[in-house]
Order: structure tokens, then sequence, then C-alpha cells
């Protein structure tokens, strides 16, 4: 029940944070999370698309260094192929730096 919680109030915390990074693009339509098996589904639609696109994050983690915390993405695959590719690419084992105003949450949840 309180892993539930947890995950609950942390997928809302991602949701902001990828809403953040991502408000001019689309809009991320479900984050569901599982942070015991460290697996992120999300249903998100791009502008300019018609059906959503799904991301599964297959593994990640949230680590704290001096200039703040980081979520870094260890295997995820995207739906659309290209995406994926970029993914893969440009975003699978590059440290994302989160905005401070957003890792107070996060303190309180991780």
């Amino acid at each position: 029940m309180l892993q539930r919680a947890k995950d609950s109030a942390l997928a809302k915390v991602l949701q902001m944070i990828v809403n953040h990074f991502f408000d001019d693009i689309g809009k991320v339509l479900e984050l569901r999370i599982d942070s015991k098996a460290k697996k992120i589904l999300l249903q998100v639609l791009l502008q300019g698309e018609s059906e959503p696109v799904s991301i599964a994050i297959h593994t990640y983690k949230i680590v704290k260094k001096e200039q703040g915390y980081f979520f870094i993405v260890d295997d995820m695959t995207i739906t659309k192929e290209w995406m994926d590719r970029v993914a893969k690419k440009y975003f699978v084992q590059k440290p994302l730096a989160i905005p401070s105003h957003y890792a107070k949450y996060l303190q309180k949840i991780i």
C-alpha cells in the first residue's frame, strides 16, 4: 500500500517534470511508475499527431550529485521506430537535470 502511494506521488512529480521539458512538443496523457522495478510507462500526445506515442522506460535511476538531482534512463523503447532510435542515441545513459523547483518534491518521496 505504501509503495503504491509513493509511486503515485512520484508519478505526479515526474509528469510535471516531463510536461515542463516537452511543453512545446506535446503533453503526457498518462504516466505510470513502478519504483521498485524502476519502470515507467508513458502515453504522450505529440503536437501534430493524432495518436499517442507509448514510451516504456524499462530501467532508470534518480541520482543526487553536487549540482542537483538527475534522471538517468538505462533502457527504453518507444513505439515510433525513429523516435526509439533518437532516444537510444541521445537520452539513454545521459543524465537529465531535474529543475531545482521539482527536486524539492523528489527529496520528500525518494
